[in-house]
């Protein structure tokens, strides 16, 4: 496969922090596959995208989300449009999504991930605090 200077084509000294991570997936033996759909990506795209999953042994790589049942791991989809994604995490809670911009060059990772904080015991002033700890959605 031809090699760009930037983006998904990226020398493996370029590359991010999550293709250097270690998979967590791996529970002994065998080897437990990481499901992949590839979808709304440029054909170009989507073809080299499919390439570089294909080649992993521990990714199972799917152009078609489910119709009834099951979760895919990961969506690999086409701009970073944080709407898709939102529609995609609200039918698939358990996936993650990660949105590449049209040129591969830039990507965006979405997962919906609950965060606990204890508080201990709450007091008016306790209340208050916590809730004013909340990062305001744009209006």
């Amino acid at each position: 496969m031809h090699r760009r200077a930037h983006g998904l084509g990226a020398a493996p000294e370029e590359e991010s922090r999550y293709a250097a991570a270690p998979s967590s997936r791996t529970h002994g033996t065998p080897l437990e596959l990481i499901q992949v759909v590839v979808i709304d990506l440029p054909r170009m795209l989507s073809e080299v995208v499919t390439e570089i999953l294909s080649d992993a042994p521990d990714i199972l790589v799917s152009a078609t989300l489910p119709e009834n049942g099951g979760s895919p791991d990961v969506a690999v989809v086409g701009g970073a449009d944080a709407a898709r994604a939102g529609e995609l995490l609200d039918r698939f809670p358990r996936m993650k999504v990660l949105a590449v911009d049209d040129e591969g060059r830039n990507a965006v990772f979405y997962e919906l991930r609950p965060h606990q904080v204890e508080l201990g015991e709450i007091s008016p002033d306790a209340l208050l605090a916590a809730i004013r700890t909340v990062e305001r959605a744009p209006r």
